[in-house]
């Protein structure tokens, strides 16, 4: 590349297969179409996706321009959160929560978490528990609350699940089991708050 060329922040890094409409893979198998170099074939531990999240950072503080492409092409993948193996989506959670900790990535990413298709399925919820756990691995938790109230999302965490399941109770049981009991008090201080303000 020389002085005139900018580099472009495409995703290759993630788009380790093609997709048909409607998000299935049409390469299924093929290791062909799979790079070395990619998260999706790196051990699955916090320094190993931490490294992958430092080449972004990086790249990403030297190229501001990119910092909007980047995002959006990570709130594409989260979409298609299906089309990925659970390992897949493993690390793909690492990954974001590492990027979320060190600033890389906005918190309003995780909106892509709340479609229909992703919440049915449990996947939301799973993707976010391994999402929130490398965050916070990164970052403590009076941070993570303190990002997720600036993105408008404190009082959305209950919309990973079904609607059926959306009380407080049973984000505070999955979370908790899931190791993460600052994340349910949170919502519990939250929804308390939010209770004392429609009584006044």
């Amino acid at each position: 590349m020389n002085k005139h060329q900018k580099p472009v922040l495409t995703g290759q890094r993630f788009k380790t297969r093609k997709r048909a409409p409607g998000g299935t893979r049409i390469d299924d198998g093929d290791k062909t179409k799979m790079t070395n170099h990619c998260v999706f074939s790196a051990n699955e531990d916090h320094e190993t996706i931490r490294n992958y999240a430092q080449v972004f950072n990086k790249l990403i503080r030297r190229y501001k321009y990119l910092e909007k492409a980047f995002e959006d092409e990570m709130k594409k993948l989260l979409l298609f959160l299906k089309a990925f193996s659970e390992a897949e989506q493993t690390k793909l959670a690492m990954l974001s929560g590492i990027l979320l900790g060190n600033g890389t990535l906005p918190a309003t990413i995780l909106t892509s978490l709340f479609t229909d298709s992703l919440v049915k399925e449990g996947i939301a919820a799973s993707f976010a528990v391994k999402l929130f756990k490398a965050w916070m691995a990164e970052k403590d938790a009076n941070s993570v609350t303190s990002s997720l109230r600036k993105a408008n999302l404190d009082k959305r965490l209950l919309e990973l699940f079904p609607v059926n399941r959306q009380s407080v109770d049973h984000f505070a049981k999955y979370f908790t089991d899931a190791g993460l009991k600052e994340l349910s008090d949170f919502l519990r201080v939250q929804q308390s708050l939010g209770t004392r303000k429609e009584l006044q």
